[in-house]
Parts: structure tokens; sequence; C-alpha cells
């Protein structure tokens, strides 16, 4: 069961003076990270978003859930590819699409 700090319901939770999340949609975004297929990694960022990382064999992927409900997610390979992608209309099923086309460059660079 993914969490994150209690601080970050509280003013200035990085010690850079931001705001506190809001509490409905830390909750909303720690529903979407249990529902992926592949537990993430959790960070808070000052962006007023939540960050979902994945890293494996020299790649990199990132899901970040925005305020707005709009999702960022971006793809960096060790080959030097990379994408970004915005949605603004998504589902769990989306996500993991995403999540399981991320794992399939990866193996496919590995070859």
């Amino acid at each position: 069961m993914l969490s994150l700090s209690e601080e970050i319901l509280k003013d200035n939770w990085n010690g850079y003076g931001v705001k506190a999340f809001d509490k409905e949609f830390v909750d909303y975004c720690l529903e979407i990270g249990n529902k992926l297929y592949l537990t993430p990694q959790v960070f808070p960022t000052a962006n007023k978003s939540i960050q979902f990382e994945y890293e494996l064999e020299g790649s990199y992927m990132e899901i970040e859930i925005y305020i707005d409900k709009i999702v960022h997610i971006y793809k960096k390979f060790s080959c030097g590819k990379n994408s970004l992608r915005v949605l603004k209309r998504y589902s769990i099923d989306d996500l993991n699409k995403e999540l399981s086309l991320f794992m399939s460059e990866v193996n496919e660079n590995r070859v």
C-alpha cells in the first residue's frame, strides 16, 4: 500500500514555503498508484503534483498527476530516446498500458 508523509498536508512541507497538498488530492493519487500493476516510487513535487517513478536498466518513466488531474507521462530510455505525453482524460487502464509499453520498450532496447 502506497503512502506519503503527513508532512505534505502542512504548509512549508519542503522547507521552501510551498502550500500544503489537499488531502483529497493526495488520496486520489495514492488510489491511482495502488492500482498500477507495478508499484512506483512516490514523490510530492513543489509544482503541486504527485509523481510516480520507475527506473529500470538505465531507463526512466514518471507519471505526474497535477492538482487539475491532468497527467504528464515522461519516458527516457537508455538508448537516448525520450517522450512526453499529456493526458487530460485517462483511466487506470490507460496508465497501465503506458507502463506496459515502457516495460516492452526497455526489453526491446536490451536486445
